[in-house]
């Protein structure tokens, strides 16, 4: 069977022209890379090197397969620094699954950041509420929210918290009312975001003493889109709770307005699993780095 590491040391030691030398430069006993030499001899049947006290020589036929050998160590090294440019320079394609509500609240905004970070590579994101397969799928990450943090089987890391603020449009609060208490909540019309519309709608909000407050709501209007209950809100259709990265320009416009400023709603947390932790894609760290920055800053 062919030893490509006989064949890359062999190379290595004629271009030093000594034992000695390529085992200092290889970290390894001259005697160690004598012995893989006389093993590689004798599995071609062949005398490569004429030893002498003082130097070695190639014969005929290790003329012959040095050139060889020698490209060989070449392509591979070429094969290192390849892959390490990945790493230092990311390259080729990142292809992501992530939940509606996380791409229309995060990550459009974060996709701006990641492009000047890795403008080399090309960036797939499939929107889908899922649980997609990412080995079989062929995906290098995907991002999850809290209630997605069950596959076992897969390396997950947790990024950060992503905070939402309840809203409403100056109209609709000149028409209704502003809510003083969750009670006063449940009396307001709700446009509401779910990820299943016939399940039981509630919002969780935290109080100064970290106290945790349940209130379960009627939405007149249900949907799955966080771009679509933003615009029902401006609208005044209703109270609605939005990513407060989404709510931000609207609310320093004074497009909307926050209401029950002394409640925080919970914030959910997000992650991001991967197939395996080791030697994690530059293209994939960036990525994930980018994410963290971004949940970072929105809160």
């Amino acid at each position: 069977m062919v030893d490509l590491n006989e064949m890359i040391l062999f190379a290595r030691v004629v271009a030093r022209k000594s034992f000695t030398e390529a085992g200092r430069e290889l970290g390894l006993p001259a005697s160690t890379l004598s012995r893989k030499v006389a093993a590689l001899e004798e599995r071609l049947g062949l005398r490569l090197l004429e030893r002498t006290t003082r130097q070695l020589r190639l014969t005929e036929a290790g003329e012959v397969y040095y050139e060889r050998c020698a490209r060989l160590a070449r392509e591979a090294e070429d094969a290192d620094q390849s892959v390490r440019a990945l790493q230092a320079t990311p390259q080729g394609t990142l292809r992501v699954a992530a939940p509606r509500l996380l791409a229309e609240a995060l990550l459009a905004p974060l996709l701006v950041d990641y492009r000047q970070r890795c403008p080399d590579v090309q960036v797939v994101m499939d929107l889908d509420d899922r649980l997609v397969d990412l080995v079989a799928e062929g995906y290098d990450v995907a991002i999850r929210v809290a209630a997605q943090f069950n596959d076992s089987s897969l390396v997950l890391k947790r990024l950060g918290r992503s905070r939402s603020v309840p809203c409403a449009s100056p109209e609709y609060l000149a028409r209704r009312g502003m809510p003083e208490t969750l009670e006063a909540l449940k009396l307001h019309d709700i446009v509401g975001y779910s990820f299943d519309p016939g399940g039981d709608f509630s919002w969780r909000f935290l109080d100064e003493a970290a106290q945790l407050h349940r209130v379960e709501l009627h939405p007149r209007v249900v949907v799955n889109s966080f771009w679509m209950t933003r615009e029902l809100c401006r609208a005044g259709q209703g109270v609605a709770m939005l990513p407060a990265s989404l709510a931000a320009p609207d609310l320093a416009e004074g497009r909307v307005v926050q209401v029950l400023p002394a409640l925080r709603p919970r914030p959910f947390e997000i992650g991001a699993v991967m197939p395996s932790a080791r030697q994690t894609p530059g293209k994939v760290r960036h990525f994930l780095e980018a994410l963290a920055a971004h949940l970072e800053s929105s809160n």
